[in-house]
């Protein structure tokens, strides 16, 4: 349904956001399925654990500056609220500290990966929440309870400042590769699933029988038609 409406990432990530929020999760999970996202990042992204569905494919290049990486992501992320804020504050501890800003440009490090990292741990801190006030109780006609959860921003700062400091640089590799495989093991997949429909669909014979007669050709007519017959036929 939704499909031709989005043509780039950003778009993805704006889309499955609104689908997210409105409990629309079937046509979510298709839509993540029809830009081969993981289905690891779905369920997480659905669970709150992820701020966005998808990766931005942000461009292999050398930054002359951690102030400058940080800028340029937050420009292509376009999320004027959370991530905005966070990635002002490390612009800031980025001009202040060089060790940090040698911690931001590591090309794996990115500020959406951070943003995930940071709803990763407010999430481990609700489900302990959660998990503490139904512990012993039975849920509410079967339904999970919301947890409403109060976070400090010093607290989502030092979060995103562990985030740079992680050594992850083997982990992140081992898991591109990982989805880089799945990626071509699904698209070969579907190649295959097409190949079959396609051999499986009886050719038409175009050479008539003994006993069948050609029909005749019909004369062309010619048709009128209104202005508002041709409007009409657009709708």
């Amino acid at each position: 349904m939704f499909e031709t409406m989005i043509h780039s990432t950003e778009e993805l990530n704006a889309m499955a956001v609104h689908l997210r929020l409105s409990e629309n999760f079937s046509e979510l999970k298709l839509l993540a399925s029809e830009w081969l996202v993981p289905e690891e990042h779905v369920q997480d992204f659905i669970a709150g654990k992820r701020a966005q569905l998808a990766e931005i494919p942000f461009e292999e290049r050398e930054y002359d500056s951690a102030v400058e990486k940080l800028r340029a992501e937050m420009w292509l992320i376009k999320d004027q609220m959370f991530t905005d804020i966070v990635s002002k504050y490390l612009i800031r501890k980025a001009e202040d500290n060089p060790v940090f800003g040698m911690q931001v440009l590591q090309k794996h490090k990115t500020i959406q990966k951070c943003m995930n990292y940071i709803m990763e741990q407010a999430y481990k801190i609700a489900k302990q929440e959660h998990e503490k006030k139904t512990s012993g109780k039975r849920p509410a006609s079967g339904r999970n309870q919301n947890v409403a959860l109060g976070i400090s921003e010093l607290q989502v700062y030092q979060w995103a400042e562990d985030y740079y400091a992680l050594d992850d640089a083997k982990k992140e590799a081992e898991e591109r590769a990982k989805e880089q495989k799945k990626r071509v093991s699904k698209q070969k997949k579907s190649i295959q699933r097409k190949t079959q429909s396609s051999s499986s669909e009886k050719p038409i014979s175009a050479v008539p029988t003994k006993n069948t007669v050609p029909p005749k050709k019909k004369q062309p007519e010619n048709i009128q038609l209104s202005l508002f017959d041709m409007t009409n036929s657009d709708s």
